[in-house]
């Protein structure tokens, strides 16, 4: 289960000199920092494949030592919902609200933080804030406006109570709802987390439209159709021990075609059931809750000695333009980009990362534009910090010992990565292959994983070590005797879990007016409180 944040601080409010008693201290309400419908339940995280060998950076002490693992279960339809969930709770988080409690401000956020995107390219959004609290016995609340390109997204929320070790995801309710400057709606949602007991409620309906001009929509599915709604209910021991959830995909235009999911877990085990559109069960199985297939989707890179690589690729940062307007920028070492899309002597000499260091940047003055257009090797310099290229990794053999194929390439086969890379925070060149044509969501794998202490060799004849840092687990199917006792009937007669309609969905205030934020500096940058 993700790690659960727990940020107090004091709001101090004004009191005169003359009162007799101590005006109340307003404290902020934390929220989490996502959520798992279904925690991984191992014994012990995955390793695939660890080396068994003594060397230099398998001592203690060592980064390569340290450095652990992060895994995360991928439960079949039911994780495309709880990915979006995630996502909206952690940026509900790093608008650091709980440590404002009454205010309106200015927050920045690369949303890739919140989702489990390899992407060494941040995606901005500017998010305009206003909070509330009346007392440490009302709920905390927050309205955002958030926007990017012609996007705007509004997102209500309402901390009811905040996470704590025996209700690790608190009390709230979120609605959001994104359109066009022309007012088209694309998406609107809610989720709602209650408490009962020692069990969860947690609720979630999203609705999309991706029609072109509101024309009729296509799709096989409806999960995958450009105009549908999905939800998710679910109830769940807060120890994570045992739950139960349905998920459903309804079209809109015609209701009737709909997919249902029901789900019933328990400490080793999960039952599903899927279901047509018309309400007859299709297939169930049983899936381990402590077996899994796993790939790794990504990698750290250390030394032979064992410490961890620690170059910077690229930086990004905030500037302010010619007409006093906060502008995004995006700098590597032969590449530029400028969101007020400046280029020769106009562009930034000066950006603000997102933990409020100040960077000065100089510029090659024989580059005719934003990149290397010379190509001697360096379109930018910034003060005090190295910019490295990636690390290169071309023609790289890697032995069939060193590889757990995920496809159907006989055990032991060797592997060519022809072109290949590390940014320091991304190591990229594993090809995806397509595994079940059937299973929409789990079409593409990585073809391989490479094993921990695997040594590559770059470019330059320079040895390295990797090890795997994010491993997406499925669950294994096993007989479905290890599920006689999950059946649907429980998800069916749990009165917490209930079909949802588009109608459940919780909408957002449209009587708030977005206020003005005097000047352009951002209070809040990646949930990082910068004054």
């Amino acid at each position: 289960m993700k790690k659960i944040l727990f940020i107090f601080i004091l709001f101090l409010v004004g009191c005169g000199s003359k009162s007799s008693t101590t005006p109340e201290t307003v404290v902020g309400l934390s929220t989490p920092a996502g959520a798992d419908l279904i925690s991984d339940n191992s014994s012990s995280s995955a390793n695939l494949g660890a080396l068994n060998y003594y060397a230099a950076f398998t001592d203690a002490g060592t980064d390569y030592t340290k450095d652990t693992a992060r895994s995360y279960l991928y439960v079949d339809k039911a994780s495309d919902s709880m990915e979006i969930v995630d996502i909206i709770l952690c940026i509900i988080n790093k608008t650091a609200q709980s440590q404002i409690p009454n205010d309106k401000y200015l927050a920045v956020l690369n949303v890739n933080l919140c989702s489990d995107t390899n992407s060494n390219t941040p995606f901005i959004v500017n998010m305009t804030m206003q909070t509330s609290r009346a007392s440490n016995s009302q709920p905390q609340n927050s309205k955002i406006m958030y926007t990017k390109d012609d996007a705007s997204i509004r997102i209500d929320s309402a901390v009811n109570k905040e996470p704590t070790t025996t209700n690790p995801y608190g009390e709230l309710t979120i609605a959001f709802s994104d359109g066009t400057t022309s007012s088209t709606t694309y998406d609107d949602g809610s989720l709602k987390i209650s408490q009962n007991g020692a069990n969860t409620n947690l609720e979630f309906i999203y609705k999309v439209d991706y029609r072109s001009n509101g024309n009729a929509d296509w799709g096989s599915t409806p999960y995958d159709d450009e105009y549908h709604y999905r939800y998710l209910d679910s109830y769940i021991s807060s120890d994570g021990s045992a739950g139960l959830a349905k998920v459903g995909y309804v079209d809109i235009i015609d209701a009737s075609k709909k997919l249902t999911y029901k789900l019933n877990w328990n400490a080793t085990h999960i039952a599903q059931y899927d279901y047509d559109t018309n309400d007859a069960l299709t297939a169930s199985s049983c899936k381990s809750r402590t077996s899994f297939s796993e790939q790794v989707t990504n990698y750290n890179l250390y030394d032979t000695d064992g410490e961890r690589i620690d170059i910077t690729t690229s930086v990004y940062g905030f500037y302010t333009d010619s007409s006093n307007v906060t502008q995004r920028a995006y700098i590597s070492k032969r590449y530029g980009w400028f969101s007020g899309e400046e280029t020769g002597s106009s562009r930034p000499t000066t950006i603000t990362t997102s933990d409020g260091t100040q960077l000065s940047i100089s510029y090659d003055s024989d580059d005719s534009g934003n990149y290397d257009s010379d190509n001697d090797g360096t379109f930018a310099t910034i003060t005090g910090m190295t910019l490295s290229d990636p690390i290169r990794f071309i023609n790289q053999t890697i032995s069939g010992s060193n590889i757990v194929y995920n496809d159907s390439t006989s055990s032991g086969t060797a592997y060519t990565i022809n072109w290949g890379g590390y940014s320091g925070t991304y190591f990229w060149g594993i090809p995806v292959v397509t595994i079940n044509q059937a299973m929409i969501d789990e079409t593409s794998l990585r073809k391989f994983n490479i094993n921990d202490g695997t040594q590559i060799t770059d470019t330059l004849g320079v040895n390295y070590i990797l090890k795997q840092m994010h491993i997406q687990k499925t669950p294994l199917a096993v007989a479905s005797s290890n599920c006689s006792t999950l059946t649907a009937n429980a998800v069916d007669n749990e009165s917490n879990i209930t079909s949802k309609t588009a109608s459940n969905i919780i909408t957002v205030d449209t009587g708030w007016t977005m206020p003005a934020i005097a000047g352009n500096n951002p209070k809040v940058i990646d949930g990082v409180l910068q004054f």
